[in-house]
């Protein structure tokens, strides 16, 4: 992943990937996108 401007990302996965890998590497994006959230609401921080 890489950032770009504004609030977005770039995933840049190798070119030899298989789908079973693209669907872990978004099962674990979706994950962390989730904890994160989960962190940011107990501790208040979303207004």
């Amino acid at each position: 992943m890489r950032p770009l401007a504004g609030d977005r990302v770039a995933f840049c996965p190798p070119l030899i990937i298989t789908e079973a890998e693209i669907d872990e590497l978004f099962d674990r994006y979706e994950r962390a996108l989730a904890r994160t959230l989960n962190w940011v609401m107990a501790e208040g921080l979303l207004a």
